[in-house]
């Protein structure tokens, strides 16, 4: 029998509350993913946990997620458990929730490609924050962010101080009015 799963390079997931432990059994078949979307809007985000996705997908390069409550805690947990990670899409459509309880995991992915980062509602720090807070450091080549206030300016000047090394690329959108911004492709 034919499987597509075993082909498939790229794995969108929409409201992964409605994932039970069932599914997960099936979503393993898919042991071939390297980019995997995650997105919660739509749903109470804030009560989901994405726990069932930790580490499903063994050579993971590439997560999108987009969300407009979910805790830091989720966010990061989730990030973390993908050893092989080096190109992160975050979107946040809303006002996030910020836990200070989450400590960083002994150690954390490569993080060597790309870094997008874009928030509506609330500005990059926060996310700048935990990203820098990690254990094997950031490295990435290219970063785009979008600032809604003065504290994005010092986040992203964080950002590029951690990249140092490595960074070839910064792009960045000011959206200081509030007004909704658009995630950009970088050019390769």
């Amino acid at each position: 029998m034919y499987s597509p799963a075993h082909h498939t390079r790229a794995l969108s997931i929409r409201h992964p509350h409605l994932i039970t432990t069932s599914d997960v059994d099936t979503i393993l078949t898919f042991c071939n993913v390297e980019r995997l979307d995650v997105i919660t809007v739509g749903c109470r985000d804030a009560r989901i946990s994405l726990a069932p996705l930790h580490g499903l997908f063994p050579i993971l390069n590439s997560l999108y997620l987009s969300f407009i409550s979910l805790p830091d805690s989720e966010i990061f947990s989730l990030i973390c458990s993908f050893p092989l990670l080096e190109d992160l899409t975050l979107v946040s459509l809303g006002r996030g929730h910020r836990d200070e309880q989450w400590n960083a995991p002994p150690t954390s992915p490569r993080f060597n490609g790309t870094l997008k980062v874009e928030t509506v509602f609330e500005g990059v720090r926060s996310i700048t924050h935990r990203l820098l807070d990690l254990p094997n450091g950031i490295h990435f080549t290219k970063i785009a962010v979008s600032w809604l206030s003065g504290e994005d300016v010092r986040s992203t000047m964080d950002l590029v101080a951690g990249c140092a090394d490595t960074l070839q690329f910064l792009d960045i959108a000011n959206h200081g009015s509030g007004a909704l911004p658009s995630l950009l492709p970088i050019p390769d």
